[in-house]
């Protein structure tokens, strides 16, 4: 439970997930109309939201390299990044590794919905 809440506290992850919910809900609904206007609002959400997932997780890692050499109170947590050892805090940690996790869930999740978005008589 930690792990998901360490990632659901970040609102660059958050808002990520919410551009999702739209994409679906646009497949599901079948608005607009038109399925070539339908599809293109889908692959525009798709865009924003893997640029915020790639700005997101280049920070995470940037964070993390700049995290301590030896371990502390504060920062207990062993990262192995880029050929070093850092030491984190365990959110940091836990988002970390989570960056490629949510990148795929959401890349898996508008793929289902530009699926979802197509008319019946589609090749």
């Amino acid at each position: 439970m930690p792990y998901i809440q360490a990632i659901l506290s970040d609102p660059w992850a958050l808002a990520a997930l919410a551009l999702l919910i739209p994409g679906l809900l646009i497949a599901f609904l079948r608005r607009p109309k038109n399925p070539v206007s339908r599809k293109h609002a889908i692959w525009v959400l798709w865009a924003i939201c893997f640029g915020l997932l790639a700005t997101w997780s280049m920070r995470q890692e940037r964070l993390v390299i700049a995290g301590g050499l030896v371990p502390s109170k504060d920062q207990p947590v062993a990262v192995p990044v880029k050929g070093t050892t850092r030491y984190v805090t365990p959110v940091l940690a836990y988002r970390h590794d989570s960056s490629m996790w949510l990148l795929l869930i959401c890349g898996l999740g508008f793929v289902a919905a530009y699926k979802l978005a197509r008319v019946g008589d589609e090749a």
